[in-house]
């Protein structure tokens, strides 16, 4: 089944926000090229009026729940390797600075 997941995520630096957008852009097509296919379709969408990221990919997976799990791994694994820090609902931390985490979704395609 191909599930759409996606994290919205709170950015603390604006000034640096088109180039850490497009470095977490990089990594997710590497991701996407090395996943055999599991990987689909990444998108980065920036809001810089209110700070916030939206971070998608599809995931071709045997349930909604391992392609939400395959899914934030992906997106979270992108930010870091674009040196970005990662403050997750998963895993929050007190210090909140880099890409907080504010909502995550997962939704079935159609066939």
């Amino acid at each position: 089944m191909l599930v759409s997941v996606s994290g919205v995520f709170r950015v603390d630096n604006l000034a640096s926000l088109d180039a850490q957008t497009d470095a977490v852009m990089d990594a997710l097509l590497t991701a996407e090229a090395a996943s055999g296919g599991v990987i689909r379709d990444p998108d980065v969408e920036a809001v810089l009026a209110e700070g916030l990221v939206r971070i998608s990919v599809v995931v071709e997976a045997e349930s909604i729940a391992a392609a939400q799990d395959i899914g934030i791994m992906t997106i979270e694994t992108a930010i870091i390797e674009a040196d970005g820090n990662v403050v997750s609902i998963a895993h929050p931390r007190s210090t909140v600075t880099g890409f907080v985490e504010e909502s995550r979704q997962a939704e079935l395609l159609p066939a």
